[in-house]
């Protein structure tokens, strides 16, 4: 486990401060915040191909050493990949697990739970493992749970062809509007650009449209000056970084590209 980022509050700056917790298979990321203030920030990177019961150890170790600023809230956002959007005509609870089953393969150690996709008409289901959410629920266990994408999808709903690529250690995380209607919710390992760039234009001829009709709006950890960057524009007229929107960032966390943090920021302004 690698800390990439540990920004954390100022001590006595809010008296009332939230926590938003991330945790997926690549990641683990704290957001400390009040209001639309953003306090504190901290990221993890996780060794590649960790299993459940080797990340829960990991993350117990963490737990135990790791002091936290007092907080008043918290909100568990699981990022694990094992999720599928389901239209609503076609969910039906007690097949919840059968559907999962079917993308994802059998799994009897995970937690399937569910959340509402709102604007969406459809729902969200995902697979937490049984050991990491028994831990979480030890050290938080007032938190409230949800997905990444049940919050983040509804937010990111607007007319136009829009590829959403949240660029973290060796994975991207994938939501490709039509026309302003979601089409692909998706996780994708990468090693080198030139993955990035066949993946996002083999979505473009997938879904007949050309690569100058889609805007990329780019978060997570790529810049202006990195080669993942230079090679999507090379083949798309329109990319863009997706910044936080309406967030009033602490004097530290400003020294980074905010894009860097828009997803996580993001996820705490819909939770608020």
């Amino acid at each position: 486990m690698k800390s990439a980022f540990k920004i954390l509050p100022e001590a006595g700056v809010a008296a009332h401060m939230n926590l938003l917790i991330e945790l997926g298979w690549n990641n683990l990321s704290f957001a400390y915040y009040e209001g639309r203030q953003v306090l504190g920030l901290q990221v993890y990177h996780f060794d590649k191909n960790l299993r459940a019961n080797a990340l829960c150890d990991v993350l117990k170790k963490f737990l135990v050493a790791e002091n936290f600023p007092a907080f008043t809230r918290v909100d568990i956002c699981y990022n694990f990949q094992e999720c599928s959007v389901i239209p609503c005509q076609f969910y039906q609870p007690a097949n919840a697990t059968e559907m999962l089953d079917c993308v994802h393969m059998q799994d009897k150690f995970s937690d399937d739970m569910e959340a509402d996709l709102p604007g969406l008409s459809a729902k969200l289901l995902y697979r937490v493992p049984t050991c990491i959410s028994q831990l979480m629920k030890e050290y938080f266990p007032q938190a409230s749970v949800t997905h990444t994408q049940a919050k983040l999808l509804p937010s990111l709903i607007k007319p136009g062809n829009t590829i959403y690529c949240d660029v973290q250690q060796n994975v991207l995380e994938i939501a490709f509007l039509k026309d302003g209607k979601l089409q692909l919710i998706n996780y994708f390992d990468f090693t080198v650009p030139s993955d990035v760039v066949y993946l996002l234009l083999n979505i473009c001829a997938q879904h007949n449209i050309a690569a100058q009709d889609v805007t990329i709006a780019l978060s997570g950890f790529i810049d202006e000056k990195s080669n993942l960057y230079t090679d999507i524009s090379r083949y798309f007229e329109k990319v863009q970084f997706k910044e936080p929107y309406n967030a009033d960032i602490a004097g530290p966390i400003q020294q980074y590209p905010l894009h860097f943090f828009s997803h996580l920021i993001s996820l705490f302004q819909c939770a608020s």
